[in-house]
């Protein structure tokens, strides 16, 4: 899909099919096989993509610097690579949060 400036691109299932016709221009969007509700697409892709990387973070942390002309100790935010769960390890995480 186009960008504009300073956005990401939209990234979607290829198990989710997109009828442009219906208002919303697409949001709205149904599963291939019928599936409607959005507790049944994860559940289907918890089951079906266990071992597929599924939600990313960046972890940041702040590191301080020294302004050499002014000799002051500034910090700035610095994020660390992407680290990723599985669908499988955001299933065992969600069902850890729903138990409590």
């Amino acid at each position: 899909e186009e960008t504009k400036g300073g956005e990401t691109p939209i990234f979607r299932s290829h198990l989710i099919k997109i009828d442009k016709s219906k208002p919303l221009d697409g949001i709205v969007c149904m599963m291939s096989d019928g599936t409607k509700e959005l507790k049944s697409m994860y559940l289907k892709s918890f089951r079906n993509f266990k071992d597929t990387l599924f939600l990313g973070s960046r972890p940041s942390r702040t590191e301080e610097y020294v302004v050499e002309e002014t000799k002051e100790t500034k910090t700035k935010l610095v994020f660390d690579d992407y680290l990723f769960m599985t669908y499988n390890q955001a299933e065992e995480f969600a069902t850890g949060l729903a138990n409590h």
